[in-house]
């Protein structure tokens, strides 16, 4: 998530640059609710100490209304059809639900 949010603020700095107005915030979806909790609990746990330095960064940005972690089923995870190898029927659902189209079946 924290590569994600990086990659947002990028986003939107250049958007701001274009004279682009963006509306915050800005959701990012996650199939990990271990995470999500985590990353809205103020609460360092002993197994999170390795990856402080994320999560304060992460929760900033949570805090500041830049972003919003939204929890998603992992057979609906949109960001799977860019990583994994999927089935038919599954690979359909999320191509439709990216809104996107064959330009060779026209």
């Amino acid at each position: 998530m924290c590569a994600a949010t990086s990659e947002v603020l990028w986003l939107i700095n250049v958007l701001k640059e274009l004279h682009i107005n963006v509306m915050l915030p800005i959701d990012i979806f996650c199939d990990n609710n271990t995470a999500i909790s985590i990353a809205a609990s103020p609460i360092f746990h002993d197994r999170t100490k390795h990856f402080e330095i994320d999560l304060f960064f992460l929760r900033e940005k949570i805090s500041a209304g830049v972003i919003k972690t939204i929890s998603i089923e992992s057979g609906n995870q949109p960001a799977d059809i860019f990583t994994k190898g999927l089935d038919v029927y599954q690979h359909d659902s999320l191509i439709k639900k990216l809104n996107m189209h064959d330009v060779f079946g026209l």
